[in-house]
């Protein structure tokens, strides 16, 4: 497909994508409306299912055959969307409709400005106009920046009772990748029970005994201070098996109680997630910048019964716990004993490697994530099992365009929902390896040692993190065997993707996606 610099291109399979009004009549090309994705007569599987709890904004949300997504777009003659913004945040000044973005890009050609957020303020003359004073809007700034870092999340729900997706028999026979893709494209219907761990994470650990899977680690992760790790398939199996029993044992937890986990990037992120899945409990990640106000809600409203977390987490927990009844079991990630809490670490030497996988619906859920909560209290979104372990299938084979010999890095924080698609759910699909660098804070020069220190072959990243690279001469670098680049989150200005282009010979690839919707367009 022919790239448009600025356009967010073309929608893939199997989303049905038009300009809409409020509602839901289809607007013709070149006029300004909001982005809709076909829901009738066939629901696509990519599309979450509702905002739990909330049945009066998931019915706002669908307006007569098209799911409304809130955001500002045009489609060209060519059937290429142009992203404008939110539907809350185009600025009407004067009767002229702003875009944020188209200001925020046309402020990043100056070369004193390396990063910019635009909101507007009332005025009884035009409507809206941009404030003159930084400190009279830093709050709303603020937030402006952390609604753009949240834009590319991507969401799968559980299917509740009276939903369809699919109306065919079940499949019996073992899915394959090429089996996923076609569930994808609603070309073969959902089979009645799913397990990642079981149905794919198992299935490349016997690829590798047979000699199928070349080889790569499954998971590669640095520190930058000489520490490595590196999981096969079969090592992630067997420690995640034995994590399993530490989940379902010593904390006593079973099959559909809910687990926060808040943990950095580090390796037993993937073990909890993993083990997780392979006992049938329902998995919450969260950042480790999260307040203790931000835990309790999320402790109260989802009923945990257990939190795994580091450290630096322990003592907001701990003065919480109290308010918290369901909780009933703390498990502590570090080298280092905490009053009051299991640990991991010296628990998972001792479990057993023996663990038979639950056999978990398709339908069953998987995880919950938090939505940023950006106008109101977070709201929980609830995955299942195959939207999130079959979902992004096509995402990894045609936007990340991985195979079993490359190599992902994700640079996203293990809190959103970003690190399920890059780092773990996308990635495995295809057999590829999960690369990860514990870097709590990021460095430019040590972003750019690792990419030639590293035979990564795959990275994604901010549109924040390649507007500071350009500023860098990137020729003198030598990247080991990058060949494939990918950004979301925001929009990106184009002078961003045409110096990338200049400087290291490498095309950047813009995705698109909601909270709601699985990876929905790309520029491929």
């Amino acid at each position: 497909m022919k790239i448009k610099i600025g356009s967010m291109g073309k929608p893939v399979l199997p989303f049905n994508v038009q300009i809409i009004d409020e509602k839901g009549n289809i607007l013709p090309p070149n006029t300004e409306g909001y982005l809709g994705i076909r829901i009738k007569p066939t629901r696509p599987l990519g599309l979450f299912v509702e905002y739990e709890n909330d049945p009066q904004m998931t019915a706002e949300v669908e307006c007569g055959d098209f799911y409304n997504s809130g955001d500002k777009a045009t489609v060209d003659d060519d059937g290429y969307i142009w992203f404008l913004g939110r539907g809350d945040e185009i600025i009407n000044a004067s009767g002229y409709r702003i875009g944020p973005t188209e200001v925020e890009n046309a402020l990043a050609e100056h070369p004193a400005v390396a990063e910019s957020a635009v909101v507007s303020s009332p005025d009884p003359n035009r409507g809206e106009a941009f404030p003159t004073s930084y400190q009279k809007t830093k709050s709303l700034v603020i937030m402006k920046i952390l609604l753009h870092y949240q834009r590319f999340r991507f969401i799968w729900l559980a299917k509740p009772a009276g939903r369809h997706f699919h109306k065919h028999p079940q499949l019996q026979t073992p899915l394959t990748l090429a089996d996923f893709e076609a569930i994808n494209r609603c070309e073969k219907p959902l089979p009645k029970n799913f397990n990642f761990a079981a149905d794919v994470l198992d299935q490349w650990s016997q690829k590798e005994k047979s000699g199928e899977r070349p080889a790569n680690p499954a998971l590669w992760w640095v520190n930058g201070k000489g520490d490595e790790v590196k999981w096969s398939f079969q090592e992630l199996g067997s420690l995640s098996r034995k994590a399993a029993n530490v989940l379902t044992k010593p904390c006593g937890l079973q099959r559909g109680d809910r687990v926060a986990v808040i943990l950095p990037r580090i390796p037993e992120w993937w073990l909890i997630n993993v083990a997780c899945i392979r006992t049938g409990l329902v998995f919450m990640p969260g950042t480790t910048q999260l307040t203790r106000k931000d835990i309790l809600y999320r402790l109260q409203a989802s009923k945990a019964k257990c939190i795994v977390a580091s450290e630096e987490v322990a003592p907001a927990v701990d003065s919480i716990v109290s308010e918290c009844p369901n909780l009933k079991t703390k498990l502590l990630v570090s080298p280092d004993r905490w009053d009051g809490w299991l640990n991991f670490q010296e628990l998972l030497p001792l479990a057993s490697e023996e663990h038979s996988c639950v056999e978990t619906g398709s339908q069953e859920p998987m995880a919950i994530y938090f939505t940023s909560g950006t106008t109101g209290s977070p709201k929980m979104a609830q995955h299942s099992q195959s939207s999130l372990g079959i979902g992004y299938a096509l995402c990894g084979r045609y936007w990340l365009d991985l195979t079993p010999s490359d190599i992902m890095w994700n640079m996203s924080d293990t809190g959103w929902i970003k690190a399920a698609i890059g780092s773990v759910f996308s990635t495995w699909l295809q057999g590829a390896c999960v690369f990860v660098h514990r870097m709590a804070q990021f460095d430019t020069d040590t972003f750019l040692d690792t990419l030639t220190t590293y035979p990564i072959t795959t990275l994604c990243s901010a549109p924040t993190v390649y507007r500071m690279l350009v500023q860098k001469d990137l020729k003198r670098y030598q990247f080991k065997r990058l060949r494939h680049c990918l950004t979301g989150g925001e929009p990106l200005n184009p002078e961003v993707l045409e110096q990338w282009k200049v400087q290291t010979g490498l095309e950047l690839y813009e995705g698109y996606g909601q909270t709601e919707v699985v990876y929905l367009k790309d520029k491929l």
